[in-house]
């Protein structure tokens, strides 16, 4: 019975009823919510998914099936928005300081879990910047581990504060490159 009611909201909706879309809106909308906030662990985010979720749900409305599983579809149409959301983090500058500052950060939980990925994280980096080269591998100490400034840096180095800012640009596109599926794979 159930079944033939949320057939006969999506065929509605299909036919532009805002009624059947406020419908659905209701019956799914905190479960699509706490899949967002799992994936997010931001409530922001995943207000703001659910909302986008359900504004492609109306726009692409004309195109839906009756005959597939709506609720698959919304949460496959969720799923990818999240995969976007963290796309997007991924390439902005703040994501890159996260990779590098949390280098040397260690968890103060005592979960396994956390800790085997937290293990796999530094195995991750340290092979990274391995693949650097020393004069590298030494401004991305002396700037996350010692937490020196690109002028402290630059005077130690006897090189200019421009090249310290290049080197670290470098450095950090370098470990955002071969940490991304880590960190999609991680946060999901």
């Amino acid at each position: 019975m159930e079944v033939d009611v949320h057939a006969n909201l999506v065929k509605q909706l299909a036919g532009g009823s805002k009624e059947a879309f406020t419908r659905l809106y209701s019956l799914y909308s905190a479960s699509i919510y706490g899949f967002a906030l799992r994936l997010t662990k931001s409530t922001e985010d995943a207000e703001d998914i659910l909302q986008e979720t359900f504004i492609r749900i109306w726009d692409n409305r004309n195109n839906i099936s009756s005959d597939a599983s709506f609720k698959s579809y919304l949460f496959q149409i969720t799923y990818n928005l999240v995969i976007d959301h963290f796309r997007k983090r991924i390439n902005s500058v703040d994501f890159e300081n996260f990779i590098a500052s949390n280098y040397y950060r260690q968890l103060s939980e005592n979960n396994t879990e956390q800790q085997i990925t937290l293990e796999e994280y530094h195995r991750l980096i340290a092979q990274s910047v391995a693949k650097l080269t020393p004069r590298q591998q030494e401004i991305f100490r002396m700037s996350r581990q010692e937490e020196l400034s690109a002028r402290e840096i630059a005077e130690r180095l006897g090189i200019s504060d421009k090249t310290v800012n290049n080197q670290i640009s470098l450095i950090l596109a370098t470990l955002k490159a071969d940490l991304l599926l880590f960190f999609l794979f991680y946060v999901i």
